[in-house]
C-alpha cells in the first residue's frame, strides 16, 4: 500500500509512505526519496488492517466478481476471467503476513 502526501496548492509530492506486507513496517520517505523513518505497526494495528482489508475483499468480491460469475455461466465469459478478477481484489486488499 502507498499513501502519497502532497503539499497543499502547489500538488508536490512531500512524503510517500509505503506498507511493506511481510513486516507490518510502514517505510517513511521524503519527497526526495530518502528514508525519513520507519514505523512498525502493533499486533493490533495488524489485526485491524487486516479486518478491513477482509471487509473490502468482502464486499470487492460481491461487487466486482458475482456479474462476471454468472456470465460464465450463461458461456458469455471464460472461467478465467472470473478467476483473474479474484485475484485482482486478492493483490488490492492484501493481508499483512502476521508470524511468519
Amino acid at each position: 500500500m502507498r499513501i502519497e502526501s502532497y503539499e497543499q496548492g502547489t500538488g508536490k509530492l512531500i512524503q510517500l509512505d509505503v506498507l511493506d506486507y511481510k513486516t507490518g513496517i510502514w517505510n517513511i520517505y521524503d519527497n526526495k526519496g530518502e528514508l525519513l523513518r520507519q514505523e512498525v505497526m502493533s499486533e493490533k494495528q495488524i489485526e485491524q488492517f487486516n479486518e478491513e482489508q477482509k471487509n473490502n475483499r468482502e464486499k470487492a468480491f460481491k461487487n466486482e466478481t458475482d456479474a462476471i460469475f454468472f456470465q460464465v455461466q450463461a458461456g458469455e465469459k471464460s472461467s478465467q476471467d472470473w478467476v483473474d478478477k479474484r485475484a485482482e481484489i486478492r493483490e488490492r486488499y492484501k493481508y499483512i503476513e502476521q508470524g511468519e
